[in-house]
């Protein structure tokens, strides 16, 4: 499992700049690099209908700053934007009857150089850069962070966004114009650029990128810009047209029983109500609540 304490992140070279420039508001932070929510981690009783056992799961706070949440938060936000991409795409080349052989859906990589103007400066322009490359409209995920030490594609001094987008027809090739480094990532379970083939394996790249992304307070890790923008699709309009994928998405099934596995099961109001003492019983589930995790 990939934690955000695998990743590096260069606080030296961002208080520098808001020294310099006032470029940030703050300094980013990593996910799990806060305190965790209200209630965050009591325990609730839950009763099994099954097999009549009693058990107890822990409350998420479902924060993107609690250590022991973000990777949940990680996964609810790969798990919603996968469903999005790609039904948004089909929904963009049935409006704009484009042939769906004739499009991709890409994971691409855009480093700008910081000259102090600003988070949404930036991304303003990283969105002009992938427009430029024929890329239509998707997801965009700020990335202030590096693993290793400088590469030709994630150098120090550079604002690095990731995106997964739509892409109909050629796609112009990457280079380093202007200072500005454009790539497209060769797919990792195909090792081609033939884009994905299912939401499956958008949402595998979103949750990684999620779990070391840049968190700056009262803004999204996650954007979305041009054809698949709020603005230009709604999920109302989504859920409309495909009722069935915004259900699977959206379910919140209750926590698996830790004896049978069976998920009919439901909280009880509180210990006490039951006979239980101050003490925990003997089954304790591991699945939280609520369980954002496929089943």
């Amino acid at each position: 499992m990939i934690t955000s304490s695998d990743f590096e992140l260069d606080q030296s070279y961002f208080s520098q700049r808001q020294d310099t420039t006032g470029c940030f508001d703050e300094i980013p932070t990593l996910p799990g690099h806060g305190e965790p929510g209200l209630g965050c981690g009591t325990p609730i009783p839950y009763h099994c209908s099954d097999c009549n056992t009693d058990f107890w799961v822990d409350s998420s706070c479902m924060s993107r700053e609690c250590p022991n949440c973000m990777e949940k938060w990680a996964s609810n936000e790969a798990r919603f934007a996968s469903w999005r991409t790609w039904t948004g795409s089909k929904r963009r080349c049935h409006d704009k009857m484009w042939a769906w052989r004739d499009c991709r859906v890409l994971h691409g990589l855009i480093s700008i150089p910081d000259v102090g103007q600003g988070i949404e400066a930036s991304r303003k322009q990283a969105i002009r850069v992938a427009k430029k490359h024929h890329l239509d409209g998707g997801l965009m995920v700020y990335h202030p962070f590096r693993q290793e030490e400088s590469s030709a594609f994630m150098q120090d001094g550079f604002v690095h966004y990731h995106i997964v987008a739509l892409a109909h027809g050629d796609v112009l090739p990457g280079g380093t114009d202007d200072g500005i480094i454009f790539k497209v990532i060769k797919d990792a379970e195909f090792q081609d650029y033939r884009g994905f083939v299912g939401p499956l394996g958008i949402r595998r790249v979103v949750h990684y990128l999620m779990s070391h992304c840049g968190i700056l307070e009262g803004r999204h890790a996650l954007t979305w810009w041009g054809s698949l923008s709020y603005n230009m699709l709604s999920n109302g309009f989504l859920k409309e047209s495909y009722p069935e994928a915004w259900k699977a998405v959206n379910e919140r099934p209750n926590p698996r029983c830790p004896s049978c596995g069976s998920r009919n099961t439901e909280p009880v109001n509180t210990p006490q109500d039951i006979g239980w003492g101050s003490e925990r019983p003997i089954h304790h589930s591991p699945f939280a609540s609520p369980p954002w995790k496929s089943p």
